[in-house]
């Protein structure tokens, strides 16, 4: 058996440190708003993926999987709302926070199935995000904060 050396050692705990990292999917055809929103979730420790319609995001769930998904309810190519319903019977186990800049009277006209009280209004301030998304990461079990995973014993 060969010894670890310090360098290996702390390179195995930042991968394994990384990998711990609570995910985010961020669905927004908006470029600034999904900017800021990646911004603001990777300086608290978040892991973050943005994509900018229903098609990349359904791609983006065939590839891995993620903690929490922020959905904007007006997208290019589907209602937002109506994609929950499909996600919900299909597969995902992920939770999803449905945001929007849309007045409610707007939202509800366009989008029946949602209820602009459960979307977070856009924009949104960083302390605002941080504290819906921490607890929606509580809920789950994958609060952030600094964790060393160990390896199974061989």
């Amino acid at each position: 058996m060969v010894p670890h050396t310090a360098t290996s050692t702390s390179t195995d705990t930042r991968l394994l440190k990384a990998a711990a990292r609570p995910t985010v999917l961020i669905v927004d055809p908006d470029e600034d708003s999904v900017e800021a929103l990646s911004l603001d979730l990777r300086e608290a420790g978040y892991e973050v993926v943005a994509c900018a319609d229903a098609v990349e995001f359904l791609l983006q769930l065939g590839r891995r999987s993620y903690d929490l998904v922020l959905l904007e309810v007006d997208l290019p190519d589907i209602d937002g709302c109506l994609l929950v319903d499909i996600l919900a019977e299909k597969w995902v186990d992920s939770q999803i926070l449905l945001m929007t800049s849309l007045p409610p009277r707007v939202m509800c006209a366009h989008f029946p199935r949602c209820r602009p009280e459960e979307c977070l209004r856009k924009p949104i301030s960083r302390e605002e995000l941080l504290a819906v998304v921490g607890k929606a990461m509580h809920l789950a079990g994958r609060d952030v904060k600094e964790r060393t995973l160990r390896r199974p014993s061989a």
